[in-house]
C-alpha cells in the first residue's frame, strides 16, 4: 500500500458517505494544469519552481471550494522539486508562496513516512526488482542501496520542509505494514466510519462487456483484448468477487481488478492488479463501443 492506494481508499470512504467529491491522480494524468511542469521534467527542468507554483495557481483556481478534493502526490508537490534536486532552501520560496493559496480548502495534509530500507524491500517484493532497478537507474547510480539513500534523502527533506505546514496535518509511520491501523487512522482523522456496500446483480451487470487495452502513457489502444463476465467464467473459470463500489477479487489467483476512475462512466475503464498487496495497475482496459 503506497499514496495512491490510500488516496483511492480515502475517495472511496468519501463517496460511500456521501460527501461530493472529486479525486485526481498523479500517475493518471488527469490535472491538465500541470502539463507544462510536466514537459519540463521531460526535458529536465523540473527544478523550475516558478513553473510549478504557476501550474499549482491553476490547478487550484479551478477547484471549488465548496467540494472536497483529494490529490494524490500532487499537492502540496515538495517532493516533486526535491526529486528534481532542489535544495531546502530552494524549496521553501516555493512553500511559502503556495500556502496561503491552499487557505480557502482548509486542507489535510496525510504525510507517510517510514524506514525506507524496511518500506523499499517490500515494494520490491511487490512490484519486482526489475521495476526498483529501473527506478535506481532513472534516479540514483542504478544500485538498491542508492535508491534507499535517494528515498531516504527526500523523505528528510520533505520532513523538514513540511514542519511549516500551517494546516492540519495526519503523520502515518508505513514501516510496519500495518493497513488496517493506517486506514483506521484516516477515518478517525476525517470523522468517518467505515462504510461497505452490497451490490446488487444489476449492478454487477453493468460492469460486463468486452474491453481493449489502452497505453497508460498516450491513450493508444493496443490490440488485445479481454471479455468480463461478472459472477460467471474469466481467466480460467474464476469469478469476480465485488470488494467495493468499484473492485473486485477474482477468486482462485490473489488478483484485483479495479473499474474507473473516470468521470462518466465509473465501469468505462479496468485496470487489473498483480496481487492483493502490491495493489499497482500493470495494464489498464478501456470498454469497447458497442
Amino acid at each position: 500500500m503506497g499514496k495512491s492506494t490510500l488516496a483511492s481508499f480515502i475517495e472511496r470512504q468519501l463517496r460511500l458517505n456521501g460527501t461530493d467529491i472529486h479525486c485526481f491522480y498523479e500517475h493518471l494524468g488527469d490535472a491538465p494544469a500541470f502539463a507544462p511542469y510536466v514537459e519540463a521534467i521531460a526535458a529536465d527542468r523540473g527544478a523550475e519552481a516558478q513553473l510549478l507554483l504557476d501550474c499549482c495557481r491553476r490547478f487550484i483556481d479551478d477547484l471549488p471550494a465548496t467540494r472536497t478534493h483529494v490529490t494524490d502526490s500532487i499537492l502540496p508537490c515538495v517532493d516533486w522539486l526535491a526529486a528534481a534536486g532542489c535544495t531546502t532552501e530552494e524549496i521553501r520560496p516555493f512553500t511559502d508562496q503556495l500556502m496561503p493559496l491552499l487557505k480557502p480548502f482548509k486542507p489535510l495534509l496525510i504525510h507517510l513516512t517510514g524506514a525506507n530500507d524496511r518500506t523499499l524491500h517490500r515494494a520490491v517484493r511487490q512490484r519486482g526488482r526489475t521495476w526498483a532497478l529501473a527506478l535506481a537507474r532513472e534516479r540514483t547510480d542504478g544500485t538498491l542501496t542508492g535508491l534507499a539513500n535517494y528515498f531516504a534523502q527526500l523523505q528528510e527533506q520533505s520532513l523538514e520542509i513540511l514542519q511549516s505546514w500551517p494546516y492540519a496535518r495526519l503523520l502515518l509511520d508505513m514501516t510496519a505494514g500495518d493497513w488496517d491501523t493506517y486506514e483506521k487512522r484516516i477515518l478517525e482523522r476525517l470523522g468517518l466510519k467505515r462504510a461497505q456496500i452490497t451490490l446488487t446483480q444489476a449492478y454487477l451487470q453493468r460492469c460486463t462487456g468486452t474491453y481493449s487495452r489502452i497505453d497508460l502513457d498516450d491513450g493508444r489502444k493496443m490490440a488485445s483484448q479481454l471479455r468480463i463476465a461478472v459472477n460467471q467464467g474469466w481467466l480460467a473459470g474464476d469469478q469476480l468477487i465485488p470488494v467495493s463500489q468499484r473492485r473486485f477479487n477474482i477468486t482462485g489467483t490473489g488478483d484485483y481488478i479495479e473499474f474507473g476512475p473516470d468521470k462518466s462512466d465509473p465501469y468505462q475503464d479496468l485496470a487489473l492488479y498483480k496481487s492483493a498487496t502490491a495493489q499497482v495497475p500493470v495494464r489498464r482496459y478501456r470498454r469497447c463501443p458497442r
